[in-house]
Formats: structure tokens, sequence, C-alpha cells
């Protein structure tokens, strides 16, 4: 137990040594229009960032750029963002949310916009949190909002104001387009990027494609086979002495584990599911007391990890999981007690290569007697976990 808890330890600290995210070629512009190359801080942004941190050589310390000092900035072959002054429809998009009126609600913004497709027709994409928007620029015109709104009509129904299509009719139409295209659009990334990537082609202009080609698979399957170390006390509100203290023991845990990378932040955030066999047997040390416990059962683990890349082929990972009490019970009883689990929650940390990975993981206490309301218990359980990526 102790090594468990010294390795946590030693774990975290490494965890803060190193970097996860590296810093890439790129350039930014300023504005008085200098053009800079430099190098980039790549943080894979999920919503559109306000500042950025570049180094102008590799060895150099670090700057910060932001939307009063730079014009636009990118990492090249990977992205590219503008400043912009753009009316930006301000209207929830949370179905509790909506408005109740069709059009939308404008307010002034400065933003970074992030760069999809590049050419005589430009468009552009903006994200922070659930809100999520598309501008588009015509030529050398100025940036502008392609307008999609979901508002409450009469009798509180959501209705949905497709603007955009009648802009793209308006101002980004090829010549053999017909309505049928325009009115299947969706306001999503696939169906706009393709959109404007068809126009420039058929004006004969040349498309600049940012989208990222993601080379990371994103589902990973891995056995996790490993050892538990399990203590456990039980205390009878009603009867003292039955009061019982068990002996720890060690015992083998079986697991199968699918991880979902998420699409952003460099690939560093997993959600996890692991189905999961674990059993706890021991005896009591009271002669009078509970004499013998068995706890065996598959649990259905759900989580997040977070990765700390240190090269491309070794990383370091914390991860917290939620254990739901619906598991599948193999007759687990002390005595002729039933036991019927709470809720509980589990965190730890590794190492994982392109195959293999060591974890040490921690349980929180979970009350193993829910439908008794005078036994009151102490589980606690710390595991080593090996895994083999089969997938």
């Amino acid at each position: 137990m102790k090594i468990m808890i010294s390795f946590c330890m030693l774990l975290l600290f490494t965890l803060n040594s190193f970097g996860q995210i590296i810093f890439e070629k790129g350039y930014l512009i300023d504005n008085n229009n200098h053009r800079i190359d430099c190098l980039i801080k790549n943080n894979d942004w999920k919503d559109n960032p306000k500042e950025f941190e570049y180094k102008l050589t590799e060895g150099a310390s670090s700057a910060k750029g932001d939307l009063s000092t730079v014009k636009e900035f990118g990492i090249t072959g990977y992205s590219k963002f503008v400043k912009a002054d753009v009316k930006m429809d301000a209207s929830p998009m949370e179905a509790s949310d909506l408005s109740k009126q069709r059009e939308p609600e404008w307010v002034q913004e400065q933003l970074f916009l992030k760069v999809l497709v590049e050419g005589k027709a430009t468009l552009y994409y903006f994200e922070n949190g659930t809100m999520n928007r598309y501008f588009y620029s015509f030529s050398d015109s100025t940036i502008k909002q392609l307008i999609y709104k979901e508002y409450y009509a009469n009798n509180d129904e959501i209705a949905t104001n497709f603007k955009f299509r009648e802009q793209l009719w308006t101002e980004v139409r090829y010549a053999t387009i017909g309505t049928n295209v325009i009115e299947q659009l969706n306001y999503r990334k696939t169906d706009l990027e393709k959109y404007f990537k068809k126009y420039n082609e058929f004006e004969g202009s040349i498309t600049i494609d940012y989208k990222i080609k993601k080379t990371t698979k994103w589902l990973h399957i891995k056995v996790s086979p490993g050892i538990n170390y399990s203590t456990f006390s039980v205390a009878n509100m009603d009867d003292i002495y039955q009061n019982t203290k068990f002996e720890s023991k060690i015992g083998l845990r079986l697991g199968l584990e699918t991880e979902c990378i998420l699409p952003f932040n460099k690939n560093k955030w997993g959600i996890l599911f692991e189905p999961c066999y674990q059993n706890f047997k021991s005896t009591g040390d009271n002669p009078i007391g509970f004499k013998e416990i068995r706890f065996q059962s598959i649990e259905f683990p759900i989580g997040l990890r977070h990765y700390f890349f240190l090269n491309p082929k070794l990383s370091l990972f914390i991860n917290g999981m939620f254990i739901p009490f619906l598991s599948l019970d193999f007759q687990s009883k002390m005595g002729y007690y039933d036991i019927r689990s709470r809720n509980s929650f589990a965190y730890g940390g590794g190492i994982s290569t392109k195959k293999l990975s060591a974890e040490v993981r921690f349980y929180t206490t979970r009350d193993m007697f829910d439908d008794y309301i005078s036994l009151r218990n102490n589980y606690h359980r710390s595991s080593v976990i090996f895994g083999y990526k089969i997938f």
C-alpha cells in the first residue's frame, strides 16, 4: 500500500515537470502588417482563443499574442486564425433558453475567427462553449455571419430561421447549383466546407482547406488485468459485539476498457468505459462477529482520462471514474446479509506506450449494505492495473 501511495505522489510530481503541448512552426502578423515567423504553442483549441503563446526561436522565452496586438496567426499545415470585427448573433442555443424572437440578437465583437476554407469565398468558424457560428467573406468583402437560429414560435414550438441558405443563394452561388441543393444544406462544418470548396472550384479559385487531417485512432480497446488490495470492516449499530474487521486481501481483477478520444486539444482527453470483474473474499477476526464476506461482481465504471505526452510513443495519464450501483452480482453476501452496494468513485494515474500501460487506481469508500439501516461498513480498495491495447 505504501508503495502505491509513493508511486502516485511521484507520478503527480512528474506530471508537473513535463509540458504536454509543443511549440510548432507558424507565424503571426501584427497590427502594422509585419509578418513574424515563429513557433506557436499548439493547444488544438476547442473554443476559439483570445490569446496564444509563441516563441521567436526554440530556446527563446515565450511571449503572448492577443487581439490587441495581432491581426492574424497560424500554425503551418494545421490552422489559421484572423482577427475580425463582426456582428454576431448572441441568441442562446440551448433548448431551455431559446428566445421567442426570429431575428438574430446582434452584438459587436472582436474575435479570432478560425479559417476553414479559404479562396474567392472564405468560410470561418467561431465556437465558445455551446455556441457555434459560421462566418463568410466573398472576395474582399466584409466578414459576415451566416445566420441560423432556433427560436420559440407560437405555442412554444421550436422553429428555425434558415437565413444562411438565402445568403449563400444570393452571394455565394455557382453556375450549376439548384435550389434543391441549397435547401438541403445543414448548418454544420461538413456541409458548409463542401459547399465553399465547390464554389471556389467552379470559380477557378485556388482553395486552401484548413481541415485538420486526424491520424490518431479515436477508439481504443484494451484488456486490463490487475490486482486489488482490499480492506473491510463492518459495524452493527444494534449489536456492537458483531463489529468485525476482516482480513485484508489481494485479489485478481479483469477489465475490458473502451476509450473514445475526444477530437480537440491534441487528443489529450478520452472518455472511458471499463466493464470489470472483481472479487473480495475474507474472514473476520471477531470470534462472535461476522465470520465471512464474499463480494463478487462485474462493475461498469465510466470516466474521463487526461494525457500528458512526453514524446510520440510515451505518455503519462490521470483519470477519474464514476462506478454506478448497477452491476452484475454473483451472490455477494456477509453471513446471511446480502450485499447491495451504492455508487462510488475512483481516481488514478499511470504510464502508457503505444500498446502497453500500467496504472495505480484508488477507490472511495462505498456503502455495501444499502438495504440494512443498522449496518455500517468501511470498504477500501486500491488496484495495480496493466493494459494491453488490442485495437
